[in-house]
């Protein structure tokens, strides 16, 4: 867990202030994010782990539940989403700052396997919110038990392998 304290402003309860303990001059989310990434990976990279850093999946920019009714009967149901996906470029705009910050981190501790979670679920032009009739998200940043269990048959189980001949 990142070591935060946040603090509201007493003079606009719309406003609060974000605190990183570790380094309380950063205040930027990013930043700390930034901050603590490297410190944790550094720590696990000193303590002799093997670290498969995951990119975040990509983020929707709409609901997941509009691509599937729920209710058979419903009596005036609003048409599908289709495609139940997102353009590819819409979500690189919307990850752009995120995968900045985590390839300067990466570029800067190379011991650290890096895989990238669109691989899996972009082709180039959308980001599917569903493949072959299955609703891989809960909502518009988490995958559904689905969704985890398509992306855990597609992880890069070499990695694994390594570390297991290596001992």
């Amino acid at each position: 867990m990142i070591p935060i304290r946040i603090t509201k402003d007493i003079h606009n309860p719309h406003l609060a202030y974000i605190n990183y303990l570790g380094n309380p001059t950063l205040t930027e989310p990013i930043t700390i994010l930034e901050s603590a990434m490297r410190e944790t990976l550094a720590r696990l990279v000193n303590a002799g782990k093997q670290v498969i850093f995951i990119t975040s999946i990509p983020m929707l920019d709409f609901d997941p539940a509009t691509c599937v009714h729920y209710r058979p009967w419903q009596s005036n149901q609003a048409p599908l989403r289709k495609p139940c996906a997102i353009p590819q470029k819409e979500v690189d705009d919307l990850a752009r700052e995120y995968r900045g910050m985590v390839s300067r981190v990466l570029h800067d501790i190379p011991q650290v396997e890096v895989w990238d979670s669109s691989r899996e679920l972009c082709d180039g032009k959308y980001c599917w919110a569903m493949k072959d009739g299955v609703l891989l998200y809960r909502d518009a940043v988490h995958l559904s038990v689905a969704g985890s269990q398509f992306m855990a048959t597609r992880l890069p189980l070499q990695y694994l392998h390594k570390e297991a001949q290596k001992q």
